[in-house]
C-alpha cells in the first residue's frame, strides 16, 4: 500500500507543473500575505483565496502575468464568499455631546464610513475634488454642510486639524453596537500595471479611501494589458470606481459594480499615459488606435455615484474616454445611478451597446459624445436592441459625433427619447460634427416625464456641420392626450426650427417631407405590460418587428 501512495504523489509531481501552482492564502491575511502570494505567483499559477473577509491597508500589486494559455488565476471560494476590504474597524467611540461620538488620534482622512454596511453621508469639504467643486460652483449635490455642526442622523464628519472622526447614526444610536468601517486604503485594492494573462474571478472588492489622495480610481484596476478575464466579482462601495480597465482582447462578465462613489466601470483605449492628451486636439488624436476587442457582458451597475460627483465630467454607472475601439456592451442592468448611465466619449468605431435594461439613471440613458468612425470601421457605435427607460434627459443621445446606428430600441417615458444634438461644439477647432448617423426601427413615446417637463420623441439638429442623418421607419407611441413631438432644429431643442406633432396627419406629412418621418407609424405598440418593465411587443402589435425584445434584464 505505502509503494502504491508513493507512486501517486511522485506521479502527481510530475504533472502539477503542467497545471500551474496553487498558492493558498488563509482567511483573515493582510495586505503582506496577499502581496507575498502575488510576487510567488506565475503563468499557470492560482492565487486561492479562502472565504472570509481581508482588511487590506495598501494596495496589492499583482507583480506577474501569465503566458498564452497559461493565465495567472486569483480566485476567492465563491460568490459573495471572499471579500476584500480597504477599510478598518473602528471602536472604542465615545460620546461627546448628545447623540454625537467621536474617535480622538484617527489619523486618516476617511473618506467613507459604514454603520452595519450601510454608508454614512460625509459632511464638509474634505479632498481636492471637493475644492475643485467649490471653485467652480457645483457644491450643490457634492459636499453637504462644512464642519461638526452641520452633523445629522446619517452623517459623520472628519476633523483634519484635531485628527477626529465624529459620527451621528441614522437612529442615534451609540456606534459601539454597530460595526463600523472607515476606509483607508489610498488607492486600488488590486492593481495590475503592465501585467497580461490574468483571471479574477469569485472575489469581492469593497471601501477605498483614493479621493483623500487625489486619485479617483477603481477597487481593482488593470491597466496596459492583455487577455484577462474578470467574472462573479462584486466591486461595490468604492469612494471612487469600482473597476478601471485599460486592456485588450479581455472580458469583464457576470460582475456587480454597485454603489460606487463616483462610477461604476471606467474605459480607456489611451495606451498611453492620461498626460499625453492635448484637449485641442480631440478624439482625433487616437485615429489609428487598434482595436481593444474588449466585451463587458452580464454586468449589474447600479446606485452608482452615490458620493453625487459632478455628473457632467465622468460619474454615473459606465464612462469609456477617450480612443476605445472594438468594446462590446451587452446583457447589462444598468439602472438608477446619479449620472448618465453608458457614456462612450471621444471614442472611435465598432463599438456596440445591445440588449441592454438602462432604466432611471439621473442624466442620459446611453450616450455617444465627439465620437467617430475609424478608418476600415463599419459604424462608429451599433446602439441596438436596449431597453432605455424613464432616464432623467436623453434615453439615447448622439452628441456631435457621426456614423452611429441606433436601431431597434424601445426608449419610453425618458425626458427626452432620442436626441440628435450636441451641436455646435465649444471646440470647433476639434472638428467634431454631426454626420451619417441612422435612427432606424425603434419605438420611442411614453407619458409624459414628469409634470414641469416637455417630452420630445425625436430631436434632430439640422444645422451647421450636420449633414447625412437618417430618422425613418420609426413607432411612436401614442397615448391619449400625449403630444407625439419631432423637433427638427438649428438652436436648443424646440427653438429656431420647426416641432411636428406626428399624430396629425399634417404634421407627419411635414416631417415626411423634409425627410425624417419616412415609414413613422404613430399608434398602440401593445406592450405586454409597460408598469412593470415588460416591454415585448404582443403578437398582434401593429409596430413587430420595432424595438426592444425585451429579454428578462428589467429586473
Amino acid at each position: 500500500m505505502m509503494r502504491c501512495l508513493l507512486v501517486v504523489f511522485f506521479t502527481f509531481a510530475l504533472i502539477s507543473p503542467a497545471f500551474g501552482r496553487i498558492i493558498d492564502v488563509p482567511a483573515g491575511a493582510d495586505s503582506n500575505a496577499l502581496q507575498e502570494a502575488m510576487d510567488k505567483a506565475g503563468p499557470g499559477d492560482t492565487v486561492r483565496l479562502a472565504a472570509g473577509i481581508y482588511r487590506l491597508d495598501k494596495t496589492v500589486n499583482v507583480t506577474h502575468g501569465g503566458s498564452p494559455g497559461q493565465p495567472l488565476i486569483i480566485e476567492g471560494a465563491g460568490a459573495g464568499k471572499t471579500i476584500l476590504k480597504g477599510s478598518k474597524l473602528v471602536e472604542n467611540w465615545q460620546e461627546t455631546q448628545p447623540n454625537v461620538w467621536k474617535v480622538s488620534g484617527w489619523t486618516i482622512n476617511s473618506q467613507q464610513l459604514f454603520v452595519d454596511g450601510q454608508s454614512l453621508q460625509q459632511i464638509g469639504e474634505q479632498n481636492i475634488w471637493h475644492a475643485h467643486m467649490q471653485s467652480t460652483g457645483k457644491t450643490q449635490l457634492l459636499i453637504v454642510g462644512k464642519d461638526l455642526g452641520d452633523l445629522y442622523p446619517g452623517s459623520f464628519f472628519y476633523d483634519q486639524n484635531t485628527k477626529t472622526l465624529y459620527c451621528m447614526l441614522p437612529d442615534r444610536s451609540d456606534p459601539n453596537g454597530h460595526v463600523m468601517e472607515a476606509s483607508i486604503v489610498p488607492g486600488q485594492l488590486l492593481l495590475a500595471n503592465g501585467i497580461s494573462h490574468g483571471v479574477v474571478r469569485n472575489l469581492g472588492f469593497m471601501h477605498s479611501n483614493g479621493s483623500a489622495a487625489e486619485k479617483l480610481t477603481g477597487l481593482v484596476t488593470v491597466v496596459l494589458g492583455v487577455d484577462w478575464t474578470i467574472e462573479d466579482c462584486a466591486m461595490k462601495y468604492g469612494d471612487g470606481g469600482g473597476l478601471a480597465i485599460v486592456f485588450r482582447d479581455s472580458v469583464v462578465r457576470r460582475c456587480d459594480m454597485s454603489y460606487n462613489g463616483l462610477v461604476g466601470v471606467a474605459v480607456s483605449g489611451n495606451w498611453k499615459p492620461y498626460d499625453s492628451f492635448k484637449p485641442d486636439s480631440g478624439v482625433h488624436k487616437y485615429a489609428g488606435t487598434p482595436p481593444q476587442n474588449v466585451v463587458l457582458e452580464d454586468l449589474n451597475i447600479t446606485h452608482n455615484n452615490y458620493r453625487r460627483f459632478d455628473r457632467s465630467w465622468m460619474a454615473g454607472g459606465m464612462k469609456l474616454i477617450p480612443g476605445v475601439r472594438s468594446v462590446t456592451v451587452r446583457r447589462c442592468h444598468v439602472t438608477d445611478n446619479l449620472a448618465t448611465g453608458i457614456w462612450f466619449d471621444g471614442d472611435l468605431g465598432n463599438n456596440r451597446v445591445e440588449d441592454n435594461f438602462v432604466a432611471h439613471n439621473f442624466g442620459a440613458g446611453i450616450m455617444n459624445e465627439i465620437s467617430i468612425k475609424e478608418e476600415g470601421d463599419t459604424y462608429g457605435i451599433l446602439i441596438r436592441n436596449n431597453g432605455v427607460i424613464e432616464n432623467d434627459t436623453q434615453g439615447i443621445y448622439i452628441a456631435g459625433s457621426n456614423d452611429a446606428i441606433v436601431e431597434n430600441n424601445t426608449c419610453y417615458g425618458n425626458r427626452y427619447n432620442i436626441v440628435l444634438h450636441g451641436m455646435p461644439r465649444p471646440q470647433p477647432d476639434w472638428g467634431n460634427t454631426l454626420v451619417g448617423n441612422r435612427v432606424v426601427n425603434n419605438v420611442m413615446g411614453g407619458p409624459i416625464w414628469n409634470e414641469s417637463a416637455s417630452l420630445i420623441d425625436m430631436v434632430v439638429f439640422t444645422g451647421k456641420d450636420s449633414s447625412g442623418n437618417v430618422v425613418r421607419d420609426n413607432f411612436y407611441a401614442q397615448k391619449p392626450g400625449k403630444t407625439i413631438l419631432l423637433s427638427l432644429t438649428t438652436g436648443g431643442y424646440v427653438i429656431d426650427g420647426s416641432v411636428h406633432d406626428l399624430r396629425n396627419p399634417s404634421g407627419l406629412k411635414s416631417a415626411n417631407d423634409l425627410g425624417y418621418a419616412q415609414g413613422a407609424k404613430v399608434g398602440d405598440p401593445q406592450f405586454m405590460n409597460p408598469d412593470t418593465m415588460d416591454f415585448r411587443l404582443k403578437p398582434d402589435s401593429p409596430a413587430a418587428g420595432k424595438g426592444w425584445s425585451g429579454k428578462d434584464l428589467a429586473r
